[in-house]
C-alpha cells in the first residue's frame, strides 16, 4: 500500500536529493513537492480529508513563509494536526531542535546532511505511527456510529411496544364493552315492555 509524502524544501537540489531517496525505497512512496511554507498550505487546502498526505517533511528556511510559520498553521487546524511533521534541516543547535519539537510540536527533527537509511527508517516509523492512529479513529468513529444506531433502534423499539400495549388496552375496553353494552340494551329493552300499559286494546307508553 502506497504512501504519501509532502516535501517542502526551498531548495530544488534537495527537493530532487530527497525525492530520489523515497523513490528508490523498498517502500512505495508517492511524492508531492513544493518550494515554501505558503505552497504547501495552498495545495493542502484543495485535497479532500482522504487525499491529505501521511507525512510532511518540512525545512524551516525558506523565503515567502518559513517551516515554523507552516508548522503553526498544521498544528492549530483540526484535520492537518494529525499529520506528522519531520523537520529536515540545517539548525542542527540543541535549542533548535528543543525548540522544533517541544514548542512547535514537530513529531520529528533531523538535522542536514543526513543518512539516507537514517532518513528511511524515520519516514517509515513516522508513517506507521500515523496509519495506526488513522485506523484507531476510524474504529472510534465506526463505534460512535454503531451506538448512534442502536439507540436508535433501541428508541423505536420502545416507542412500538408503547404502541402495542396502548393498542392491546385498547382491545381489552372494547372486548368489555362489547360484553356488557348488549346486556345493558336488553335488560332497557325489557324495563320499557313492562312499562307499558295496554288501554281498549291500545298499547299506551
Amino acid at each position: 500500500m502506497s504512501s504519501s509524502i509532502l516535501l517542502v524544501d526551498d531548495s530544488k537540489t534537495i527537493r530532487t536529493h530527497v525525492r530520489s531517496i523515497l523513490q528508490h525505497a523498498e517502500d512505495d512512496y508517492q511524492v508531492v513537492d513544493k518550494e515554501d511554507g505558503y505552497e504547501a498550505l495552498k495545495w493542502l487546502t484543495l485535497q479532500s480529508q482522504k487525499a491529505l498526505p501521511d507525512l510532511v517533511i518540512l525545512d524551516r528556511n525558506m523565503p515567502n513563509m518559513s517551516g515554523d510559520d507552516c508548522i503553526r498553521v498544521l498544528k492549530s487546524d483540526r484535520l492537518w494536526k494529525r499529520i506528522p511533521v519531520l523537520f529536515l534541516t540545517a539548525q542542527v543547535e540543541m535549542t533548535e531542535l528543543v525548540k522544533g519539537l517541544a514548542e512547535l510540536e514537530a513529531e520529528d527533527y533531523l538535522p542536514k546532511p543526513f543518512d539516507p537509511r537514517e532518513f528511511l527508517a524515520r519516514v517509515k516509523v513516522l508513517i506507521r505511527i500515523k496509519k495506526a492512529e488513522d485506523l484507531t479513529h476510524q474504529l472510534n468513529s465506526d463505534l460512535e456510529h454503531s451506538l448512534v444506531l442502536q439507540k436508535k433502534a433501541y428508541d423505536e423499539l420502545k416507542t412500538t411496544k408503547i404502541k402495542l400495549a396502548e393498542t392491546e388496552a385498547a382491545a381489552k375496553l372494547t372486548g368489555v364493552f362489547e360484553k356488557f353494552v348488549p346486556c345493558l340494551l336488553y335488560t332497557s329493552d325489557a324495563a320499557d315492555e313492562r312499562s307499558s300499559v295496554d288501554l281498549g286494546g291500545r298499547r299506551i307508553i
